[in-house]
């Protein structure tokens, strides 16, 4: 007999450039192409930061964030404004944030008090002013929320006069940690969701976890290849329809061909006719 699934999922994927930051946030929006969503399902997605500055493009949204810490040491008097003026560039400038739980546990609870409660933990943990993005989708399989948080962190820095204060950071090792804090991270949450029945997965599991890119790759590539067997599908429909058509050219002509012989030896023949008759 095979034991009940359920489990928490949760998922962090680095975010490295702003191009990259801004496609997941169109995939999370559904504004490209998404073979594992179904489309008559998408007014059941839900943003649970509409309203709230989305309006802007995350990059702006992000940089707002980011230009707290200030900029990076001397960079030039005249030298103009740039964005990596205020972070390294090979800095993580984004973190992906997926929460879900085992197919298993469809419908056994409410999907939007999990969605709520999941956003409420991901607040607390990240800090609401870092967070780009939260969109609950219930398009798929299995419902799950994605989060797009700028990994800026509180620390404490002395001064000159020996004052001990608060400054902002892009820190994202101290954000995501280390494995084993990954891991406690994960137990956290299971503990915050367990009113809904859910338990933390097990720990080293031999089973490979595959991440959101690997995941969405290979829907990608199944779509691929169901769109280029198409693609060759049409191609042989085309051309048996291109060479029917040249055959029925061909006999059109054939046919033209012999009528106009026909009318050109009756018209010989007429000419012939009336010479004898002239004669």
């Amino acid at each position: 007999m095979t034991a009940s699934k359920n489990y928490t999922v949760v998922d962090l994927q680095k975010i490295k450039s702003f191009e990259e930051m801004a496609v997941i946030e169109a995939h999370n929006n559904r504004q490209r192409i998404t073979p594992n969503a179904d489309p008559d399902r998408f007014w059941r997605n839900v943003n649970l930061l509409e309203g709230q500055g989305q309006e802007l493009p995350i990059r702006e949204r992000a940089m707002q964030r980011i230009r707290l810490q200030g900029k990076r040491g001397r960079l030039g008097v005249n030298k103009p404004e740039e964005d990596t003026d205020y972070y390294r560039k090979n800095a993580v400038l984004g973190i992906g944030i997926v929460l879900s739980y085992s197919h298993e546990m469809e419908g056994k609870f409410s999907k939007d008090q999990w969605a709520k409660k999941s956003f409420a933990w991901a607040c607390k943990r990240y800090g609401r002013e870092n967070l780009m993005q939260a969109v609950f989708h219930d398009d798929e399989k299995t419902g799950h929320l994605h989060l797009i948080a700028i990994p800026m962190k509180k620390k404490e820095k002395t001064t000159k006069d020996g004052k001990v204060v608060e400054e902002l950071k892009l820190d994202a090792r101290s954000v995501m940690g280390n494995a084993l804090e990954f891991k406690k991270m994960h137990t956290d949450y299971a503990e915050e969701m367990a009113p809904f029945g859910l338990v933390r997965g097990e720990e080293n599991s031999e089973r490979k976890k595959l991440s959101q890119k690997e995941i969405y790759w290979n829907k990608l590539e199944e779509e691929k290849h169901r769109e280029r067997k198409k693609l060759y599908s049409d191609k042989e429909k085309s051309s048996k329809r291109e060479l029917g058509l040249k055959k029925l050219v061909l006999k059109l002509k054939e046919k033209l061909i012999v009528e106009y012989k026909a009318n050109l030896e009756e018209i010989e023949n007429l000419q012939e006719e009336i010479a004898n008759e002239v004669d």
